[in-house]
């Protein structure tokens, strides 16, 4: 998707928004993403991008620009682009003499690679990959001082972006990686989502236990109802039970997905834990 990005993407402003073919490629990105890790509609896409550790498209186009305009600089081709864009801006400033001047395109990228360039320098010495890794951290944590002042702060692991989180998905199959997923961004078939989802039929977000809201947490560390189930959880991690261990860790993703999946409370799961486990149950 990024091919020719030096082309055509319009850098993004700080602390803005995706301009350009870059906000219309995003919404592409943002349906891939939900088709490879399985996860609902309504999951916020910042939670997609750190769960499939997959930069913004925006920030991943600009580090391609920048690039190419730093092995552009100060070179024949560079100059000869520089000669055409003036030839250019002047006879579009005769044609619009009673117009205030502005600066050409060319010129606008060039000071925003350069104060890009600086902030960079002010950080040390980074490759290109690393510089789009600041770059999506200092945005991940400004979104993240938004979600916790919000109202609507879900049940989830909010661990920063990390390389090693798709380290919890290797020895899962997709229907088990799809449940992590789930249960990690909170946004799960359980009361607790679908009733904020306003989806028709789900009137409460109550357990059918009727001691708390049906959440992932719930379900996994104290609903009543799996009480007897609950063992091979704690077997699995040595005796006790802890939340952030079960999603976010390689041994206990593994334990938490298919426990998930074999309490048949979530509907699409279903046919799923029946041809993955059947030979669990005989």
């Amino acid at each position: 998707m990024g091919y020719g990005a030096a082309i055509w993407h319009s850098p993004t402003k700080p602390n803005g928004k995706p301009q350009g073919l870059a906000a219309k490629l995003q919404p592409l990105q943002n349906k891939c993403l939900r088709v490879v890790a399985g996860a609902y509609k309504a999951t916020p896409t910042r939670n997609l991008e750190v769960e499939t550790y997959t930069p913004p498209i925006d920030l991943y186009l600009d580090s391609r620009l920048a690039a190419f305009q730093s092995q552009l600089a100060h070179t024949e081709a560079d100059k000869i682009i520089q000669k055409a864009c003036s030839a250019i801006w002047s006879r579009i400033k005769g044609r619009r003499r009673k117009h205030k001047a502005t600066p050409i395109a060319q010129n606008r990228q060039q000071e925003w690679a350069r104060k890009r360039e600086e902030h960079f320098l002010a950080l040390g010495k980074t490759r290109e990959q690393q510089r789009v890794l600041v770059a999506w951290r200092q945005r991940w944590h400004q979104q993240e001082v938004k979600r916790q002042n919000s109202q609507d702060y879900w049940d989830q692991i909010g661990r920063p972006l990390d390389h090693s989180i798709l380290k919890l998905h290797q020895s899962l199959r997709k229907a088990e990686s799809a449940m992590l997923v789930q249960m990690r961004t909170g946004r799960t078939g359980l009361a607790h989502f679908l009733h904020k989802a306003k989806v028709p039929g789900y009137n409460s977000e109550q357990c059918s236990c009727n001691t708390g809201a049906e959440t992932p947490r719930h379900v996994l560390m104290h609903c009543p109802l799996e009480a007897e189930r609950r063992r091979t959880l704690q077997e699995a991690l040595g005796g006790q039970l802890d939340y952030s261990q079960l999603l976010d860790s390689p041994k206990g993703a593994v334990v938490a997905s298919k426990w998930m999946i074999q309490s048949k409370r979530l509907a699409q799961f279903q046919l799923a834990g029946q041809l993955l486990y059947e030979e669990d149950q005989h």
